[in-house]
């Protein structure tokens, strides 16, 4: 004899809601100041906070500055510090910037994801990128092979003076200050500042002619404009001019 029983259960199924988490706190100074020609390292701190334990959330986040006009700066691993209160989770990033990056307010964009690889984004605070003026130059001093009373048109044998912008100020006006080199035993007699030409073009023709569009001429004792000369900034080992 076959018997069957059957027997009827009910079974609950009880499934937790992923929560967003929340990026609730940044941490940054109000402003950085450029470092000449190298990186500033830009430091900060962010708190994170999810419904779900804060050990729903990733070790690891993200952030970027950002301006109009420069490229974005960022970190693609900013590193968990500590947790507190079930919930949270404390966060430190470091970005660097270079020294050609332009002044002013800078954007700051924080991203946090949790283990759904559901994000959580926070763009409210800024930082100013002061301004820092700053150039070099080489050589230090240009040389002649020879130089005879009473010739002309000669032209330096280590030019030209290259000028590079390390730093984020767009230098519009270069000015060169130069000396009468008076003799030693006869002061009356000199070489006089006001027989040097300077060009920003590095023919001898160019150099050497009194043209007031392409040349300037030195005057002793004044800061005098070098003719259409500008320096903006920007990253000088690209080597773009």
């Amino acid at each position: 004899m076959n018997v069957n029983i059957t027997e009827k259960r009910n079974i609950t199924i009880t499934v937790s809601a992923n929560t967003s988490p929340n990026i609730t706190f940044i941490t940054i100074s109000s402003s950085y100041n450029p470092t000449e020609d190298t990186q500033t390292n830009v430091s900060f701190n962010f708190t994170a906070w999810d419904a779900n334990g804060a050990s729903d959330l990733n070790t690891k986040a993200q952030a970027n500055f950002t301006r109009a006009g420069d490229a974005p700066r960022q970190n693609l691993t900013c590193t968990q510090l500590n947790t507190f209160d079930t919930n949270y989770a404390n966060y430190s990033c470091i970005i660097q910037m270079w020294y050609f990056d332009s002044q002013g307010v800078w954007n700051i964009t924080v991203q946090i994801n949790d283990s759904a690889n559901v994000q959580a984004l926070n763009t409210t605070a800024t930082f100013t990128y002061n301004q820092l003026s700053a150039f070099t130059l080489a050589p230090a001093a240009l040389t002649w092979t020879s130089l005879l009373p009473g010739t002309t048109n000669q032209t330096a044998n280590n030019d030209p003076i290259v000028l590079n912008n390390t730093g984020n100020k767009n230098i519009t006006e270069i000015q060169i200050n130069s000396t009468n080199l008076r003799g030693e035993t006869d002061n009356s007699k000199a070489i006089w500042a006001g027989n040097f030409t300077i060009s920003i073009l590095s023919s001898g023709t160019i150099e050497c002619s009194v043209d007031s569009n392409q040349t300037t001429v030195m005057a002793a004792g004044v800061f005098t404009n070098v003719t259409n000369s500008t320096l903006p900034h920007g990253n000088h080992s690209a080597g773009d001019g």
